[in-house]
């Protein structure tokens, strides 16, 4: 399991590895499909087939239509152009200021997003949750207004594996824009980069307007992605240039890279079902030894069907979560503190914080691998028990 057979990879929600059968579309790709998209001769043409088919492949996944898939450098990428790119069409289409709403356990990368819009005017307001992670439907009800341009829900949270209902709060903002009119907005977005290897991806079930993706998540490559846009939905491009995907994304597309995301996804669609029922089986069964091997574990989010199947997060009072990673990882075990993208800056979890925890008290997130096995999860529960037992020793010590 992982990258070294001897070790045990167990932080997918960051990254995952990749796919043989991922790899084999992207190296035949990376030798033979050289050729940018753009250009009108053979290679060209070639790369362009390529682009298109798989533009169809994630289009047909989400049952949608090609032209409403924008090929990405991955998540962050895909969020930026979400928000920005509607807020600055608000401004352009309306000459005044509006309303953000996101939800308080939102990816670091959404946030940031909804920032770098406030510095052009607009107002964020913060959708609470309750201690599992589920938003506030009555608040969202309150808080939307006729400012209100974009709300945004994470599908599955990647620090404590909530699982939105999505398809709910798009029943709430379209019953708002009916009440008012048939407006346009708000618009409604969904970060759904965890989602695809256990959740339907259907988006006129889901109902959103814009659905971000990333291959890094599913077994495939990193630096690729996709973002969903509704067809009429207006939004500005934020990286000007040759006018590539549809104008709304400049630069000559990553033809090996976008193919091996279009297999991931193929893939998880195909694997989805035994996944979500093997790695439930498995997390449920992680959740149990740790209880009974290590006293005092606190654990965060949902249980059951509305949790991620492949994530558990858990703390102990007193014990430091980067004390347990390091050493997990001296015993050839990876896992993480949280989010993988602002975990070395931020080792405060803002996820925990708006659960109404115990500020005091951290955790360590573990996001099963799909090859992980029984024997995996027995090392550990037991390594983590000799981890936790070893740094209560050193803390007496110290005492």
């Amino acid at each position: 399991m992982g990258l070294f057979s001897q070790r045990i990879y167990a932080d997918t929600a960051a990254t995952t590895s990749i796919d043989r059968r991922v790899l084999a579309v992207l190296w035949s790709n990376l030798k033979n499909s050289f050729g940018n998209a753009s250009s009108l001769y053979v290679e060209g043409v070639k790369a362009d087939r390529i682009l298109q088919e798989s533009r169809r492949v994630v289009a047909s996944i989400l049952s949608a239509q090609p032209d409403e898939i924008v090929f990405t450098s991955g998540g962050t990428e895909g969020n930026n152009l979400a928000f920005r790119g509607v807020y600055e069409a608000f401004k352009q289409q309306t000459g005044s200021d509006g309303e953000i709403i996101v939800s308080a356990i939102e990816h670091q990368s959404v946030l940031e997003a909804a920032k770098s819009c406030e510095k052009l005017g607009a107002k964020i307001i913060i959708l609470p949750v309750d201690q599992q992670g589920f938003v506030d439907i009555k608040v969202l009800k309150e808080i939307l207004n006729d400012k209100t341009v974009l709300v945004s829900v994470a599908y599955a949270n990647n620090e404590i594996g909530t699982i939105a209902d999505i398809s709910a709060i798009a029943k709430v903002l379209r019953h708002w824009r009916k009440q008012n009119g048939d407006s346009d907005y708000p618009y409604f977005h969904t970060d759904a980069c965890q989602a695809p290897r256990f959740l339907p991806l259907k988006v006129e079930s889901l109902g959103v307007d814009l659905l971000t993706l990333n291959g890094s998540k599913i077994y495939g490559p990193k630096g690729v992605g996709a973002l969903y846009i509704r067809r009429g939905k207006k939004i500005t491009p934020i990286l000007p240039g040759g006018g590539q995907e549809f104008g709304l994304r400049s630069g000559t597309q990553n033809i090996p890279a976008i193919a091996g995301l279009a297999k991931a996804l193929q893939l998880t669609e195909t694997l989805k079902a035994q996944e979500v029922i093997y790695l439930s089986g498995l997390r449920d069964q992680l959740i149990n030894l740790i209880n009974q091997l290590i006293p005092g574990a606190v654990f965060y989010g949902p249980v059951g069907d509305k949790r991620l199947p492949n994530n558990v997060n858990v703390g102990w009072p007193g014990v430091e979560a980067e004390a347990v990673v390091i050493g997990l990882d001296a015993l050839g075990i990876s896992i993480s503190t949280g989010s993988a993208c602002s975990s070395k800056a931020k080792p405060e979890s803002h996820v925990l914080k708006a659960l109404d925890a115990n500020n005091k008290l951290t955790s360590v997130r573990i996001t099963l691998d799909r090859r992980a096995s029984l024997k995996d999860i027995s090392k550990i529960a037991k390594s983590l028990k000799k981890v936790i037992e070893r740094i209560k020793i050193g803390q007496k010590l110290v005492a």
